[in-house]
């Protein structure tokens, strides 16, 4: 992916697609927003990805969101912790 737009401490957009939607007909563009809250920093994470895919791009929306849930919750862990797992 490629960085787009950085509000340092605010948001962080990047445009292109992840894993095996790079390789697709797709544009992606990703938002991090960040949100400072009394007990620490609130993440939100966006990611619209349009184009054509063959068998449609709903075949892989689920599994997408997955392996993103799956990274912020590592990296929530990590900022937690100091490790991923």
């Amino acid at each position: 992916m490629t960085v787009s737009f950085v509000n340092p401490g605010v948001m962080l957009r990047l445009t292109g697609g992840l894993g095996p939607l790079g390789l697709m007909g797709v544009a992606g563009n990703m938002t991090w927003e960040f949100e400072d809250t009394e007990g620490g920093t609130r993440v939100t994470l966006q990611y619209a990805v349009g184009g054509y895919m063959s068998g449609g791009l709903d075949t892989v929306a689920a599994p997408v969101d997955g392996v993103i849930g799956e990274a912020l919750t590592r990296l929530k862990t990590y900022v937690e912790t100091g490790s991923p797992n």
